[in-house]
């Protein structure tokens, strides 16, 4: 897959992860994390994805065990909300 389609498809799963934690996700742990970027394989079968939170060192370390717990639920919105082929794994 191409470089373009490679970075579309970072841009969208970026904007729609901000949105969902944002608006839906209800996790304590997630009230205070912002996505600062999204890179996804050339393959689209994986995204990593790059955030910061507040409280320091124990305030990000909890909020990556929210997002990692969240994952599944959060891949499952994504695949709802976006057209692609194979929505990429978190």
């Amino acid at each position: 897959m191409g470089k373009k389609y490679q970075r579309k498809v970072s841009e969208l799963v970026h904007i729609r992860l901000s949105d969902l934690l944002e608006r839906k996700v209800k996790d304590p742990r997630l009230d205070m994390v912002t996505i600062t970027d999204v890179v996804v394989t050339p393959d689209a079968s994986r995204a990593d994805v790059y955030f910061t939170a507040m409280g320091g060192e124990e305030g990000l370390e909890q909020a990556q065990e929210g997002l990692k717990s969240a994952a599944g639920w959060l891949r499952r919105e994504l695949g709802q909300q976006l057209r692609l082929r194979q929505v990429p794994e978190l």
